[in-house]
């Protein structure tokens, strides 16, 4: 079985205290951030992008977790989750530092007015922690049958796309004119690798990233917290 994973929120069910925020971290803006994804594995972003990344962020939460809830789309885990996931198989990957001060010393290393980084430095190590690292695949892999995989109509039509029909529920990814499938629109991926051929962790040119059951079950050995684990739709469906 194949999974995309999410940050495990169990930690944010509870209502938010006056003053509390919703995030674990959030981003320090750079210049370019808006840019700076880390998801294209077509682009290195290092030189891009500050040698360290910085957030401010829940140190006691960050402490515990292993993937933290931030504001931002970024993979961002800690160093040993990473290592979990190599400690398997080696794969093509990229990493950007990462540095996260207390929530106490926002108005010390922001500005107030726009969210960049102040000139303020941060001496005192216990105020900040660096164990987490923005992780990047470099090599998409071309293993999605497109004409095997397959997307909800309603949902193509929803989103505004012109070329699509009205026949059938479902069509093939092949036949749907977009560039990308995310899990919120697919009904089946199709891989033409068997599951025990591919990395752990890996991507296609069109799609989210992936992790293979022997990822998730050595993510769950090694006790890596903050994750939750979602199974993609592999269920055969069939094109009317």
């Amino acid at each position: 079985m194949i999974y995309t994973i999410d940050r495990d929120l169990s930690h944010r069910i509870s209502p938010l205290r006056s003053g509390e925020e919703n995030w674990d971290a959030r981003l320090v803006l750079f210049d370019g951030w808006e840019d700076a994804g880390f998801k294209n594995p077509v682009i290195d972003y290092t030189d891009k992008v500050p040698a360290v990344i910085e957030f401010i962020g829940d140190l006691e939460v960050l402490e515990w977790s292993d993937f933290p809830f931030i504001n931002q789309d970024y993979l961002m885990m800690s160093r040993r989750m990473l290592d979990v996931l190599l400690s398997i198989q080696p794969f093509k990957y990229r990493v950007y530092p990462t540095r996260v001060y207390s929530y106490g010393l926002e108005e010390l290393v922001c500005h107030s007015y726009d969210g960049t980084r102040s000139d303020y430095q941060v001496e005192e190590s216990s105020l900040y922690t660096e164990k987490f690292v923005i992780m990047q695949l470099t090599e998409p892999l071309n293993v999605l049958d497109e004409s095997k995989t397959i997307l909800a109509r309603s949902v193509l039509q929803l989103a505004g796309s012109t070329d699509v029909s009205n026949e059938g529920d479902v069509i093939a990814a092949s036949e749907s004119g977009i560039w990308y499938y995310p899990e919120s629109w697919t009904k089946h991926y199709e891989f033409t690798r068997e599951e025990k051929n591919l990395p752990p962790v890996f991507t296609t040119p069109k799609t989210p990233y992936f992790y293979t059951e022997v990822a998730v079950r050595a993510l769950e050995v090694n006790n890596i917290r903050g994750v939750e684990f979602r199974p993609i739709p592999q269920k055969a469906v069939t094109v009317s």
